[in-house]
């Protein structure tokens, strides 16, 4: 896993190679160990290269097929080498000397735009078909690596990252108003590739582009997530085998070949905790330590809410394996880093991206390239308590449901009643949930809660750039509820690169997402719900399938997530002042005025209380509005 990019033209100019490396230097994070460019005709591609696995010391891109006439760059882990070298007739003692790269162009040689469908691993991939005169791009299943373009008059741009893309002239450098409008209300098209840069687009997962010799791109969806019919209909002993088999071996493809030992973003969840448990036995094997990076509070400071101590040395108890290493959370200022990080991220930093740089930091000095987090895992393997209980009521099964509600009510406390009025409430009709939220806000719009000029997102609405239906408004219509299916084809549609894993990168470590795994998912979204929610237990199934990984007391752990910043209630009065510098700055420009209202946002964030939805909405308006301001200003200097 590394970094791309390219250009193809098509207008009859030259590929500048200057400009290539331009590109190429904007992703430096990404080339501890150099970077390659190389041109063909029209076609111009580069590699920005980082060492993780064992075949990527035979890796030299870009690479090249034995004539000389294609060309193919890529962001790559092949999971299943030997099952491809058997199916297209590579030796046992070729494929030893083949990187991954050079698999997959061998497996395009052999099955054309179809190899796509025959990959299983993370991958961004571009190839430069002379013969033919196309390039194709692709992208994983889930896209868990990144791939966006900008298709131009007279040519089509690629890169891991937008900030390659704004090396080329002619590339805008802009946020238009769609892409601002979409952020300050969290209600992105899931089937949208629009990234919040004007003239910006992104592959979505499990998608192949083919742009032809006249400028005229065909994108096809290749996968989309499903059971897998080998796993439908069986018993709860199947379901249990077949979630430790599945998940260890997502897990196993992702270390069994690594050079340095592997990080996890570790918070001592179901999640993490099972990827690290999983990943000991195959790293003590090669003398290494799975390393467990931690964002934590101090041991002498205890009782935060959300504090993820208690359960990371519970692990510790359990997994004395683990090399837990602790981000020391005494040091940090929310804010301090904060205009340094705007040019690590593409996009605007999350009120915790602190946190997720030290992560990615201690991770590096421990002596990983790789991390892996537990993403996707409630939408995967391991859903949610509250969602049962819904699905229960919808069928009916009310006895059942009397029985899960009472005995999670009294493993954690809540009250029964009030669970029960969540289900119904959850399992109301959309029209009537639609009513009930309108009355609640008063007739206000969807976004009524959040900092935003009105008439700007009105315009937006009206223009079909944004719909209230597409957003993550749990914070503003609750009720709504979507399948795991659902979630994961959302999940599809991540454009850019997450918040961790461009804070990874940042320090030269690449990420990587177990439960976003193609097995992982085809297998969640064919085991019964009711194996998930049983007597009251969250995450039964995994508690039976991982008995000997997790520590006891898990058997009385909420489904909650910890916090990787547990004391954010306490450091966020001392950020006031800086937002309110923000929120003037905000208010003396009219590109940013006519998008949020800066006093309602202030307002908001001054409000007694915990940092909860609405303040979060405000915080992110302001911080919109920031990095609003950088930006434009750093791409009208030229820089």
């Amino acid at each position: 896993m590394s970094g791309i990019f390219g250009i193809l033209r098509w207008d009859g100019g030259a590929i500048d190679a200057t400009m290539l490396k331009r590109m190429g230097a904007t992703m430096r994070h990404r080339a501890p160990h150099g970077t390659r460019t190389e041109t063909a005709g029209p076609a111009g591609m580069g590699h920005c290269f980082t060492r993780i696995y064992r075949e990527d010391l035979l890796d030299r891109q870009p690479t090249w097929d034995s004539a000389g006439e294609v060309m193919l760059v890529a962001a790559i882990r092949l999971d299943n080498r030997e099952a491809l070298a058997d199916c297209i007739g590579v030796a046992a003692s070729d494929l030893a000397e083949m990187s991954d790269s050079a698999l997959a162009l061998a497996a395009y040689q052999y099955w054309g735009d179809s190899f796509v469908e025959h990959l299983l691993g993370d991958f961004a991939i571009a190839i430069w078909d002379g013969p033919t005169r196309r390039l194709l791009l692709a992208r994983d299943h889930m896209g868990t690596a990144t791939l966006v373009y900008h298709h131009g008059p007279g040519f089509l741009a690629f890169a891991s990252e937008p900030k390659a893309l704004w090396a080329i002239d002619g590339v805008p450098r802009s946020i238009d108003d769609d892409g601002a409008a979409m952020f300050l209300i969290s209600a992105r098209d899931p089937s949208s590739r629009r990234t919040l840069y004007t003239g910006l687009d992104s592959l979505l997962g499990g998608e192949i582009m083919v742009a032809d010799r006249g400028g005229a791109i065909n994108i096809r969806r290749y996968w989309q997530p499903r059971a897998d019919p080998r796993h439908v209909g069986r018993d709860e002993a199947y379901y249990i085998a077949a979630y430790r088999e599945v998940l260890g071996e997502a897990v196993a493809c992702r270390v069994r070949r690594l050079i340095d030992p592997p990080a996890v973003a570790f918070s001592g969840g179901f999640d993490s905790t099972a990827i690290a448990g999983l990943a000991s036995p195959l790293v003590e094997q090669k003398g290494q330590r799975v390393i467990a990076v931690a964002s934590a509070m101090p041991a002498e400071m205890p009782g935060y809410r959300g504090d993820a101590r208690k359960w990371v040395e519970a692990c510790r108890r359990k997994l004395p394996q683990l090399d837990i290493r602790y981000v020391d959370r005494s040091r940090i200022d929310p804010l301090q880093g904060f205009d340094r990080a705007l040019a690590t991220y593409d996009g605007v930093p999350t009120p915790f991206y602190h946190a997720d740089l030290a992560i990615g930091r201690t991770a590096r000095e421990s002596g990983a390239r790789l991390m892996m987090d537990g993403y996707f895992g409630d939408q995967t393997l391991n859903p949610r308590a509250a969602n049962r209980h819904t699905a229960l009521l919808r069928e009916g099964a009310i006895l059942r449901l009397w029985h899960e509600v009472g005995e999670y009510a009294k493993r954690f406390g809540h009250s029964r009643w009030r669970l029960l009025a969540r289900a119904i409430h959850h399992s109301l009709p959309p029209p009537l949930l639609r009513l009930e939220g309108l009355l609640r806000r008063g007739f206000a719009p969807v976004w009524g809660g959040v900092p935003v000029k009105h008439r700007f997102i009105n315009d937006a609405v009206e223009r079909g750039a944004v719909a209230p239906e597409w957003g993550r408004l749990r914070h503003y219509e609750p009720g709504r509820r979507l399948s795991r299916q659902a979630h994961l084809q959302r999940a599809q549609g991540v454009t850019i690169a997450p918040h961790l894993e461009m804070a990874a990168w940042a320090h030269g470590v690449a990420t990587t997402r177990p439960f976003a795994d193609k097995r992982v998912v085809e297998l969640a979204l064919a085991i019964p719900e009711e194996l998930q929610v049983r007597d009251g237990r969250n995450r039964w199934l995994a508690l039976q399938a991982l008995a000997d990984i997790y520590p006891p007391e898990f058997v009385g752990k909420s489904s909650a997530n910890d916090h990787r910043a547990p004391d954010w209630d306490d450091q966020f009065p001392g950020t006031l002042a800086t937002l309110a510098a923000w929120a003037q700055q905000a208010r003396n420009d009219p590109r940013t005025a006519r998008m949020i209202d800066t006093e309602k946002a202030m307002a908001t964030l001054m409000e007694p209380g915990k940092f909860d939805g609405r303040k979060a909405a405000a915080y992110g308006a302001l911080s919109f509005a920031r990095y609003f301001a950088w930006f434009e200003g750093r791409n009208s200097n030229g820089a």
